[in-house]
């Protein structure tokens, strides 16, 4: 029988995993309302991101598995991107079955766009932090996004800076992250 401790432990995470779920909820849904005014869902933001920070076109396969969206509802989203003049695709020269995408300039104007206007807010309340509390911040959410990269790509990264730049680049370039993950050989489930 567990003891006490334990029990009052598994109290505590129990507790630290709902208010993760919480704060992802609410954070989305401020994300999603946001979004809604640019004429955006949360699925497209999402891969037009990805390929605006991306410096070249990205195959819907890479979309698909930077996104996590099946090849079908992928397609969707981008047919919906294209129709809108945010992304354009051509299928490849040398093999007809891939086809490739990427953002117009207009597309990438609207992702900086939605960035500026996105960093101007401060939704978890980060400026009423001091130095401290924010390296302790940086600290846990490295550790917890550390733990998903684990699970998600079947890997461990060596120690915490290397993290730390695994998952900024993820980021800033999430196809790009993918592409280097896939050049290892840790391709993350579809």
């Amino acid at each position: 029988m567990p003891s006490t401790d334990t029990n009052a432990q598994r109290k505590r995470i129990k507790i630290l995993h709902e208010q993760i779920f919480t704060l992802i909820w609410f954070a989305l849904r401020r994300l999603v309302q946001r979004l809604q005014s640019y004429g955006l869902t949360h699925p497209q933001f999402i891969t037009l991101v990805s390929l605006a920070n991306h410096p070249e076109a990205a195959t819907m396969s890479q979309l698909a598995q930077v996104t996590f969206q099946d090849a079908p509802t992928m397609t969707g989203i981008v047919n919906r991107l294209v129709k809108m003049e945010l992304v354009c695709r051509a299928r490849s020269e040398e093999d007809r079955r891939i086809v490739w995408v990427e953002a117009t300039p207009e597309g990438k104007t609207l992702v900086q766009q939605i960035e500026i206007d996105l960093e101007q807010e401060d939704p978890y309340g980060f400026l009423d932090l001091d130095e401290a509390e924010i390296n302790k911040m940086e600290e846990i959410l490295d550790y917890i996004l550390k733990h998903h990269v684990k699970d998600i790509y079947r890997q461990d990264m060596p120690d915490a800076e290397t993290s730390r730049q695994a998952l900024r680049g993820f980021a800033s370039d999430p196809i790009g992250f993918i592409k280097k993950q896939d050049k290892r050989g840790t391709k993350a489930p579809r």
